[in-house]
């Protein structure tokens, strides 16, 4: 592709590209991420002012964490940092970073070093859950910290969902506990806070589809793709295929994912899946085979597809491709396919 060459833009166009990037979405976050550093690298700030260059520091961190670039977007907001050392949005990036890796401890603390920054006002929770969702895009730190709160004022609510999910859906109780907390959150604001503020329905449901996605991105992440991991670790021929398959356009994602510290994105896991299908890279073939203790999931690639766009579009543009109560339906569909049991072997 011309563009993924070394190019000459001015700084209006480059931003333009950048952000051409990022709307496409998983595959594309790293090219967006390139472009957003190489118009910090420029005099930038010079012409249109230190308050654009930090929201540039923003972007590019924010571009290089959803692509799963996690070191690199460590750098941008250490410089960040560096340059502007009382930002209270960059201690608010760094904190989905740190929840994004799997340290909710670490991100806590970081928002209360925010908070002493810039605290918020605290109107109406049910009023911080408009604002917070009513425009284009969102936290999901926020998010879950909005809904706990929520919950805190109706526990009798919070437990009734639990008792139901557990009865019910026999998956429910295998999940991890950051995913039983996402997809509880999830219900409870889809059924239960929609019908007490119809005023908020469409901001709420909005709300609702990156707990539902972000509960399969967890399951998909750590029962499968975290355990092929550390069996590619384990085994010398797994890793030399991982290696090997790290020069190829397709498998590169997924190579680099294996062979180093990172992670995959709910896009990059569907584009993965979907490879894996058809592919007959030796990585690609050695996961399909792998995945035979998960016979359901090779079918759920477009499922997975589907939901990622869905949730990208509730972030990132505050829009709802589709009732809400389908997300639910898909996300919970492709976790039972997740924990489909192999087949007795003869």
């Amino acid at each position: 592709m011309a563009l993924d060459g070394p190019l000459v833009l001015s700084p209006v166009y480059r931003c333009i590209l950048a952000r051409s990037y990022f709307r496409l979405g998983d595959l594309e976050y790293s090219n967006a991420a390139r472009h957003y550093q190489a118009l910090l690298r420029s005099d930038v700030d010079l012409l249109m002012g230190l308050d654009l260059k930090e929201l540039l520091y923003r972007l590019a961190a924010r571009s290089a964490r959803l692509a799963g670039q996690t070191a690199q977007a460590q750098q941008i907001i250490d410089e960040w940092q560096t340059e502007f050392p009382a930002s209270a949005v960059a201690l608010r990036e760094l904190a989905e970073l740190q929840e994004q890796e799997g340290r909710p401890d670490a991100a806590a603390q970081t928002l209360w070093k925010a908070s002493q920054l810039q605290p918020e006002p605290s109107p109406d929770l049910y009023t911080r859950v408009t604002l917070a969702w009513g425009g284009i895009g969102g936290s999901a730190l926020v998010q879950h910290q909005l809904v706990a709160q929520l919950s805190e004022k109706s526990p009798e609510v919070w437990g009734l969902i639990d008792r139901i999910c557990t009865e019910y859906w026999p998956p429910f109780a295998a999940l991890s506990r950051e995913a039983r907390d996402g997809w509880k959150a999830a219900i409870f604001t889809t059924y239960w806070l929609t019908a007490r503020e119809k005023d908020a329905c469409h901001t709420l449901e909005v709300m609702a589809i990156p707990l539902f996605a972000g509960a399969v991105e967890m399951e998909l992440k750590w029962r499968m793709f975290a355990a092929f991991k550390r069996a590619v670790a384990e085994s010398p021929e797994l890793r030399n295929a991982a290696r090997s398959g790290g020069g190829d356009k397709e498998t590169r994602v997924f190579c680099g994912y294996l062979v180093s510290d990172g992670c995959l994105t709910l896009g990059q896991m569907a584009k993965i899946l979907q490879l894996t299908e058809r592919g007959e890279q030796e990585i690609l073939a050695a996961f399909r085979i792998w995945l035979t203790k998960f016979p359901g999931v090779l079918g759920t690639a477009e499922q997975v597809d589907a939901l990622s766009r869905a949730r990208n579009l509730a972030v990132h543009e505050g829009l709802l491709c589709r009732p809400v109560e389908e997300i639910h339906r898909d996300s919970r569909e492709i976790i039972n396919r997740l924990y489909q049991a192999a087949p007795v072997q003869p």
